[in-house]
């Protein structure tokens, strides 16, 4: 978008005037362009942290490593972008001046490397890997969460039947009990129903924003 606005000012295009500008131009939109899916593999990976049950994974989801993490991704788009600035130049040869390149070098780097390995492959992985880990970190959350609730469940039910072995009063009775144990079946149903929903919602927006990246 720059691009077309710096040039409707000038009334003319700067990539075919200016080497300088033919140079910024791509190799601003490279560097762009990886830092976008690399952000978008760094908030998967940051959500993996986030949900682990593992305390020491989620004290790197924190604003400290964040603040490292988006500075390092920078400096990789940035630095992964250098050789539009070695390898696109000026061509005048056809009667009139045109930004191009002329490497196969280049061409490798540029489509393989980059466009195919990086920005599909690579990216895409992370995003599957570690959007799957996060979708079973919330499980092991939602699972631990039910043996907690039914280990009390449990707990009342033996007190109710020592209470009708022995005789000695015992304020919980199987009502109640049959009561928390369906409760608990419910939560279990609905935790299970939030967590998928939760899934596909990042899931779908990870993709959205994918697809709009490329």
């Amino acid at each position: 978008m720059l691009p077309y606005v710096v040039d409707s000012f000038n009334g003319k295009n700067g990539t075919e005037t200016y080497l300088w500008w033919c140079k910024l131009v791509n190799y601003s939109g490279d560097a762009g362009y990886t830092l976008l899916l690399l952000a978008l593999c760094l908030g998967s990976i940051d959500r993996y942290h986030a949900t682990s049950r593992n305390a020491r994974l989620r004290q790197r989801s924190s604003m400290k490593v964040a603040t490292i993490s988006v500075t390092i991704i920078t400096l990789i788009s940035l630095l992964l972008a250098i050789p539009d600035l070695l390898y696109w130049y000026i061509d005048n040869s056809f009667g009139y001046p045109i930004c191009i390149y002329d490497s196969t070098f280049y061409l490798i780097y540029s489509s393989y490397f980059l466009g195919v390995f990086l920005n599909m492959f690579a990216s895409l992985s992370l995003l599957l890997i570690f959007g799957v880990l996060t979708y079973y970190n919330l499980k092991s959350v939602q699972h631990a969460s039910v043996r907690d609730r039914t280990a009390v469940i449990n707990v009342g039910t033996t007190a109710h039947t020592a209470s009708m072995n022995t005789g000695i009063p015992n304020n919980n009775n199987g009502n109640h009990t049959i009561i928390q144990q369906n409760d608990t079946q419910q939560a279990m149903k609905t935790s299970k129903q939030r967590i998928d929903t939760q899934f596909s919602v990042m899931l779908i927006l990870e993709i959205l924003c994918y697809a709009f990246a490329t």
